[in-house]
């Protein structure tokens, strides 16, 4: 799942076919990497999913490096397009 996701979004060249933005079928995206993020922390639950807990789950650091790891990978991709 992990790779599945990373390779998803990779394929993606433009930063609104990944982000929430203000689409109207934010839940029917499923590069989304905001949905996919949001999707994680209800998963695992437990403080992870309360907003004003969340960073006090180990798994959030985690998480949250993994979120930045993909969004780099894209943004690097990013710059090969020009």
């Amino acid at each position: 799942m992990v790779m599945s996701v990373s390779l998803n979004i990779s394929k993606s060249r433009f930063i609104q076919n990944i982000t929430t933005g203000d689409t109207p079928n934010y839940y029917q995206q499923e590069n989304n990497l905001d949905i996919l993020h949001d999707g994680v922390h209800d998963w695992v639950g437990g403080d992870m999913s309360h907003v004003a807990f969340a960073a006090y789950d180990p798994l959030f650091l985690m998480h949250h490096a993994f979120i930045d790891y993909i969004w780099e990978q894209f943004r690097r991709q990013q710059s090969s397009f020009r």
